[in-house]
């Protein structure tokens, strides 16, 4: 296995599509103004295996820099060999740029479920230590009866006695209503004093590259 380090250019022309939009060239040349440098890394053999787009920050990787998460992309299914292999450039190429420390926050497993299991079994077996885990809250509602039947009673009752009222939810599709959308968002957040990590300029930068969907609860 070898590692190249390549212009965004080249990475973008192998990776064609990424699993998460966080992983695409885009996304980190909109963010990359957040660290000192943002490297593009190829792990190849007779063809390319995997890539990954690392920010370093004062000699420390970031993967993310500046999304929920981040991860290699696998452009095939890799055996447990070659993500070791894969795993080995990588730690090689971190002592050869005196990094000091590497942060991985790795995506849920459904969007790669066979890769990212093997790649977290390499990682701790490589000596990688959890830092902290995140649960998953999603709920499949395509079975609405199940999905009532899966909520406490009291949850249950909350959304009977809101299915009462004629709420509707209004999908945004000029900008003034996706800036609407923003600003009931930001003020919740200030209300509550939470941090806001985007500007509404981030976020039409952002969804300028994006599919997306806004609403609005009228």
């Amino acid at each position: 296995m070898e590692l190249e380090i390549v212009d965004k250019d080249t990475y973008k022309h192998v990776e064609r599509q990424a699993s998460i939009a966080f992983d695409e060239v885009w996304f980190h040349e909109l963010n990359k103004c957040k660290v000192d440098t943002v490297d593009y890394l190829l792990f190849k053999t007779n063809k390319y295996k995997a890539g990954l787009i690392i920010g370093i920050d004062k000699g420390i990787i970031k993967v993310p820099y500046s999304a929920p998460f981040g991860t290699f992309e696998f452009f095939e299914s890799c055996t447990m060999e070659q993500i070791d292999d894969i795993l080995k450039c990588f730690n090689e190429y971190a002592v050869a740029h005196k990094i000091s420390k590497i942060y991985l926050k790795l995506p849920p497993v459904f969007y790669d479920e066979p890769n990212i299991s093997k790649l977290v079994n390499a990682l701790i077996r490589d000596g990688y230590q959890i830092y902290s885990m995140d649960l998953d809250y999603y709920f499949p509602i395509t079975d609405m009866e199940k999905y009532n039947l899966s909520l406490h009673r009291n949850a249950r009752k909350c959304l009977k006695n809101a299915l009462k009222h004629e709420y509707r939810l209004r999908h945004c599709e000029k900008e003034e209503d996706k800036y609407a959308a923003y600003k009931i968002i930001e003020k919740s957040r200030k209300s509550k004093n939470y941090y806001l990590s985007m500007t509404w300029e981030q976020v039409k930068d952002t969804i300028a590259y994006i599919s997306h969907d806004l609403f609005i609860l009228d």
